[in-house]
């Protein structure tokens, strides 16, 4: 199972940017920052990451139509791509000191919230009786000792329904079995 667009989607969920956070720039310790109350205005990076995270979105369901050319469903793939390229390199951005935007401290809360997503998950899994083999970044890997298809389906379904009523951006998926 795999967190869509996990960093850019974090940002998101936790309005955590530049205009936001006050010393985000000059904070080096991330447990120093503090994340903006849930009904703060969005900042402009997370507006930003919104709109790209939508247009991708967009684009994927575009290439699901039945009547697309495959060179259009090409073109799209290739836009969406771009699209998740530029989400994921507006985070790397905060962590790379030669960016305008570097944000060391922004940076390791963003990756600190991943680590800690990722652990909730796997604790979650587990209290349903299954077991994660793997998990990186942003994914985990279950086994559940179930051959049949549509169990493994379903099993799959309400592990995600579980673990995304907790977020309102922040979305898990099933990626391949």
């Amino acid at each position: 199972m795999d967190f869509t667009s996990l960093y850019p989607s974090i940002i998101i969920e936790y309005n955590l940017c530049l205009s936001t956070i006050p010393g985000a720039t000059t904070c080096i310790d991330y447990q120093e920052l503090k994340i903006p109350e849930s009904n703060s205005e969005l900042g402009i990076i997370p507006k930003e990451m919104y709109k790209l995270i939508k247009y991708r979105k967009q684009l994927k369901e575009l290439m699901k139509s039945p009547c697309i050319s495959s060179s259009l469903k090409m073109q799209y793939n290739t836009k969406q791509l771009a699209l998740k390229l530029m989400a994921n390199s507006l985070y790397g951005c905060l962590g790379a000191p030669s960016c305008r935007f570097y944000a060391k401290g922004l940076a390791a809360l963003i990756t600190s919230k991943g680590r800690k997503i990722l652990s909730n998950t796997k604790s979650l899994i587990e209290s349903m009786k299954h077991q994660v083999i793997y998990g990186d970044t942003d994914s985990v890997m279950i086994k559940t000792d179930v051959l049949d298809y549509d169990k493994v389906i379903s099993i799959g379904n309400k592990i995600k329904e579980e673990v995304n009523k907790s977020f309102k951006h922040i979305k898990l998926s099933i990626d391949s079995h």
